[in-house]
């Protein structure tokens, strides 16, 4: 076998590349028949003939059609679907609503054309014509640049009339026109498509609705964005014996929008809220739009601000000051002064708070300005300031004051003489006036009433 394959190979060899040639020769020469299958659409001719009659169509079938193609295949090779055209003239409807579909090749009328699917035909249903008003409203796609935030789209105009088939025109809710935010960082314009949908945001598709105006102009605002901090300040006071023992919340801040200049005048935002007469911890969510200066936005429309104020009952414990304890400030050399050896402090606040308070961290003080003459004084007793400390209430202590007792040595020689004995005589004032007609334990007694402030 193998000397048979091998026996005059150049012949062989010559051989098949003659049958080659001979056959493109054929092939160029005769051009043999070739055929093709196309999908092509259909264009619906003379529809106003319907709306004169104040109908509308909905092709129910015979929106494309299939074909087969027939001819040389020079020819047929070079045929493409945009080649062909297919109409139906709807003005020649049957009494079944169906219509003729016609179709010419545009390139070469050398070709043989039938119909190779079960579409043969345009088939429609006629509807009443019914326009309708409807809102407008534009949808954004896409991100802005880094710092920026889009803000509404307003369409021009706002309300639009759609007119087609009742069945469409019953499901339509909205009319959305698209708008492409993508990489902006400015305010712009632009003009949109309308498109109908429904409650759910889908498409009505129908070939016979019409729209009043087409396109819409839409005008998009971009501002410029800032994070702010939030802060959260309580008002009011808990119920008696209680107190706000702290407060937290999220989030600690938020991006805003607006022009530069609303911006700039924006540092922070409160949020308040109210614990008075409460006894339970609050747990809220309060908006921070609530809280927004004019022509500022914020990005995340539905941000808020998550508070919890927990409420503590307050604890009371009582501390024992002694006289040593309490410094007396402003003294008057000329008087001596007395403090009860025993006051008796109530504090009030957290039991964390006053447990570990000492008397040094209290640094009691009674201030005796102003206090020119002997007596007993009720005066306000101060201590220093302690976070979450409070007093029960004003403490007050009884100060006594008294002249102090001069020594005889420093009485001038007017006032004392001393005997030979070593007796101290009191000498009479020349200028001492005349004795009061009451007794001098009287005037004394007096005095000292008229010393004591209550």
């Amino acid at each position: 076998m193998k000397k048979l394959l091998l026996n005059n190979i150049g012949l062989k060899i010559i051989s098949i590349l003659i049958a080659i040639v001979l056959w493109f020769a054929i092939v160029y020469t005769y051009d043999p028949a070739k055929t093709a299958d196309f999908t092509i659409p259909v264009t619906v001719i003379n529809g106003d003939s319907i709306t004169k009659l104040g109908k509308v169509y909905e092709v129910e079938q015979g929106n494309t059609v299939n074909i087969r193609v027939k001819g040389k295949t020079s020819i047929v090779k070079s045929l493409r679907s945009s080649d062909f055209k297919a109409t139906a003239d709807i003005s020649k409807l049957s009494p079944t609503y169906n219509a003729n579909i016609d179709v010419v090749c545009t390139k070469s009328s050398n070709v043989e054309i039938s119909f190779s699917g079960s579409v043969k035909m345009l088939q429609v249903k006629l509807e009443d014509l019914v326009t309708k008003q409807f809102p407008v409203v534009a949808k954004q796609r896409g991100t802005p640049s880094d710092g920026f935030f889009v803000g509404d789209s307003t369409t021009r105009p706002n309300l639009i009339r759609v007119s087609g088939g009742k069945s469409a025109i019953d499901k339509i809710s909205v009319v959305n026109v698209s708008v492409d935010v993508n990489g902006a960082n400015k305010s712009f314009f632009s003009e949109a498509e309308p498109v109908a949908c429904d409650s759910d945001g889908n498409l009505v598709k129908s070939d016979s609705l019409s729209f009043s105006t087409n396109p819409i102009s839409v005008t998009t605002k971009v501002y410029e964005t800032k994070e702010v901090a939030v802060f959260v300040d309580t008002e009011g006071a808990p119920y008696t014996g209680y107190t706000l023992e702290s407060t937290d919340y999220e989030p600690k801040s938020v991006i805003v929008a607006g022009d530069k200049s609303d911006l700039d005048a924006v540092s922070s935002l409160t949020v308040k809220v109210d614990v008075t007469d409460k006894i339970t911890d609050i747990e809220e969510t309060s908006s921070i739009k609530d809280v927004l200066p004019k022509n500022v936005f914020l990005t995340d429309p539905e941000a808020s601000v998550s508070v919890k104020c927990k409420i503590a009952r307050l604890d009371t414990r009582e501390i024992s000051l002694s006289e040593k304890d309490i410094t007396i400030n402003n003294q008057n050399e000329n008087f001596d002064y007395d403090i009860p050896d025993k006051t008796t402090l109530s504090l009030k606040g957290l039991r964390k708070n006053i447990s570990g308070v000492t008397i040094s961290q209290l640094s009691p003080v009674v201030d005796v300005s102003g206090i020119v003459k002997a007596g007993s004084y009720k005066l306000p007793l101060v201590f220093s300031t302690i976070d979450g400390v409070s007093y029960d209430k004003l403490s007050e202590i009884t100060v006594t004051v008294r002249e102090k007792k001069k020594d005889i040595e420093d009485m001038p020689a007017s006032e004392s003489a001393v005997t030979s004995g070593g007796s101290i005589i009191t000498k009479p004032d020349d200028t001492q006036k005349e004795p009061h007609e009451n007794s001098s334990e009287d005037i004394s007694e007096e005095e000292e009433t008229s010393n004591i402030v209550k």
